[in-house]
């Protein structure tokens, strides 16, 4: 019975695919997010597009039935939040969360940055700080948190 519904599943995944009446979208979440969603729906023997379609179609309405201040300003909250979050990050852990996103603007050795085996050079960081939109601000804070860890780092080594 399991591999039956299986199989439906695909051909209804194939006849989405060639009709007229439906499309492809896409985005990105964080990876502990895509983890969650992909196990719930193996869990409760849900497809991507179902899910994905219902709550697109939950966002739709809600938006078309709200002003778009509202929506805004809780974008502008979550904007803080990531700034927050910015503001005590390493340029590890930026580069680690952005790894696409600078691959593609050209950024080098992002593998070893975000390891932390390596800090970017100044035309790096500069690229980085720019592709991810960082103020001098959030820039200089990043800066200053990745020193501060490296220092730590050494100090403990010559304890």
């Amino acid at each position: 019975m399991r591999a039956r519904q299986h199989m439906n599943k695909l051909i209804e995944m194939v006849d989405r695919r060639k009709s007229p009446d439906f499309t492809q979208i896409t985005g990105y979440v964080k990876k502990q997010i895509a983890a969650e969603f992909r196990g719930l729906c193996a869990k409760y023997d849900l497809s991507h597009s179902d899910v994905i379609e219902e709550l697109v179609e939950q966002w739709v309405q809600k938006v078309a039935t709200h002003p778009p201040e509202e929506i805004k300003s809780k974008s502008l909250s979550n904007q803080e939040a990531e700034r927050q979050w910015y503001n005590a990050a390493t340029i590890y852990e930026v580069v680690a969360l952005n790894m696409t996103e600078l691959r593609k603007a050209g950024v080098k050795n992002l593998r070893a940055i975000a390891g932390g085996k390596i800090i970017p050079g100044e035309d790096d960081f500069l690229l980085i700080a720019s592709t991810l939109g960082l103020d001098e601000k959030t820039r200089n804070l990043i800066w200053l948190n990745t020193v501060k860890k490296v220092n730590l780092a050494r100090n403990k080594g010559e304890s």
